[in-house]
């Protein structure tokens, strides 16, 4: 998924494309989550970031950005993704994201190695 990943050989593009389809329909706007210490980001971070998957995605008919915020950004999110946090949730954003999910935002979740840090503090 990373920027540099072989996509031809691994194919986790579509994978993923596949499940954005499933939760959204063909259309709408990807938010990923860079306020814990995650070490895959969105913003260019030497290959280690989804650069490329956010464009392929953005090629597909998605929009594709970051926050730092997760609790301002559900008003424009139609998904979240977070990757392997290294700092916890607080609760008052697992709240948001419960209710954001509840009310059928989607919400993908990648823990690339096993992490201590977990969702809730």
């Amino acid at each position: 998924m990373t920027t540099d990943t072989d996509f031809v050989n691994f194919g986790n593009e579509e994978v993923m494309l596949t499940l954005y389809e499933q939760l959204l329909g063909g259309s709408g706007t990807i938010v990923h989550d860079e306020g814990h210490g995650q070490f895959y980001t969105f913003a260019p971070n030497g290959g280690d970031d989804f650069r490329a998957f956010a464009g392929y995605a953005e090629n597909n008919g998605y929009t594709y950005t970051n926050t730092t915020d997760i609790q301002n950004a559900t008003s424009t999110a139609d998904a979240f993704v977070i990757t392997t946090p290294s700092q916890a949730l607080s609760q008052s954003e697992l709240d948001t994201l419960s209710t954001f999910v509840d009310s059928d935002g989607g919400l993908i979740v990648v823990n690339r190695y096993p992490t201590r840090a977990t969702l809730a503090a």
